[in-house]
């Protein structure tokens, strides 16, 4: 199973994507939800994701901003 975490402020914007993906591709992945960029590193450390999906647009770390930060942290694993 693949883990696929996505990061968005809007908690139906999370749902919805992960429906969309669940419905298309039934018991492939597990999902990780964050709503904001610095849960999505956090996260992103914990779980290991195969896939992220980053909205641009989060107050505090935006998504281009965590994605940069993660492939420093995660770089080589």
């Amino acid at each position: 199973m693949y883990r696929l975490l996505i990061a968005d402020d809007e908690p139906l914007e999370r749902e919805g994507l992960e429906l969309t993906v669940e419905r298309s591709m039934p018991g492939i992945f597990r999902f990780i939800h964050a709503g904001n960029g610095r849960k999505a590193i956090e996260c992103a450390e914990e779980h290991r994701p195969h896939i992220v999906i980053l909205d641009i647009n989060m107050p505090g770390i935006g998504g281009l901003e965590a994605l940069r930060e993660l492939k420093e942290r995660l770089a080589g694993t």
